[in-house]
This record gives structure tokens, sequence and C-alpha cells, in this order.
């Protein structure tokens, strides 16, 4: 899937290919395709028949498996506050322009709630935070190039380096 969205010039090009694959073939998901003018959620929920697209709106949307923004999950629903309320990313200023998130993924442990609602989840048996990503899309208008910063293992034992400079 990933390679298919790959194959097309645009987000909204490769939403709409994503759109046409065929719900059979595939487990439920949740995908994001983005470029700086359009971003989309792409899912396949439980039992549906066919792939949902959504043009995400401006602003913060956060997507674990389940919907976006669903407070059903116990994740979003102790996390999505913290990210809105920190201090806006400053893609521009590299690494430290993320502080408030960062110090959010790196700090996200939580000994007393369930893994389920955890940001950064200790691995056991096979599952948990193995990397993180931080991505900018500037405008068109902006004339900046994408900012992409990734931590190669677990962020709070793992920095965020510039990908791709």
């Amino acid at each position: 899937m990933a390679l298919e969205a790959l194959d097309h010039a645009d987000a909204a090009d490769a939403a709409d290919a994503l759109a046409d694959l065929d719900a059979s073939a595939y487990r439920p998901f949740n995908f994001v395709v983005a470029d700086n003018r359009d971003a989309f959620w792409i899912a396949l929920r439980p039992e549906a028949s066919a792939v949902a697209v959504e043009k995400l709106p401006p602003g913060l949307s956060m997507i674990t498996a389940h919907d976006r923004n669903d407070d059903a999950s116990l994740r979003q629903r102790k996390w999505r506050p913290a990210f809105e309320t920190a201090p806006r990313p400053k893609p521009g200023d590299g690494v430290d322009g993320w502080s408030g998130w960062t110090a959010l993924l790196t700090g996200g442990k939580d000994p007393d709630a369930p893994a389920k609602a955890a940001m950064l989840v200790d691995a056991e048996d096979d599952f948990g935070t193995v990397s993180s990503a931080l991505i900018a899309l500037p405008a068109p208008e902006l004339e900046r190039p994408p900012v992409f910063l990734f931590a190669d293992g677990p962020p709070d034992s793992a920095s965020f380096n510039p990908v791709g400079e």
C-alpha cells in the first residue's frame, strides 16, 4: 500500500488510488498520505467493504488504532490535549523547534497507566515503541523544504535527527 501511494505525484492522486484498493485483500488499517498541499486519512475499518478516505483538516489530528481524534482510544484521550496545549512546533528551528512535542514523546511513559494509554510503550513481547518521527510540510508559498526528524529507537533513548539534509 505504501508503495502504491509513492507511485503518485501528489497526496490527492495517491488518496484516490488507495480508495480503489480491494478491501477484502487487507486487514483493518489506518494510513496517512500527505504533501505540502493536502493530507488524507485512509482507513479500512473492521467489517467494512470499502476503504474510506477523509481529507484531514488543518491543525492537530491524532490517529492510533482507533479513528482520528477518537476518545474511545485511551492514548488519544490522554495525550491529544497535551499536544494541543504544548508549544507549537517551529520546524525551521531544527530539533529545538520541536521541544514541546519531543518532551511529550520522550516522557510519555506512565507506569500507572495501561500500555494502551501510554505515548511511549516499553518493548515487551515484541510490542512497543521502536522509533518516532516528526514531519513538517510547509505550504508551497513558504518556499521552504520539508522537515523530517527521526529517532531510530524509542525516543527516550534515541535522539531525533534530521533526515535528508
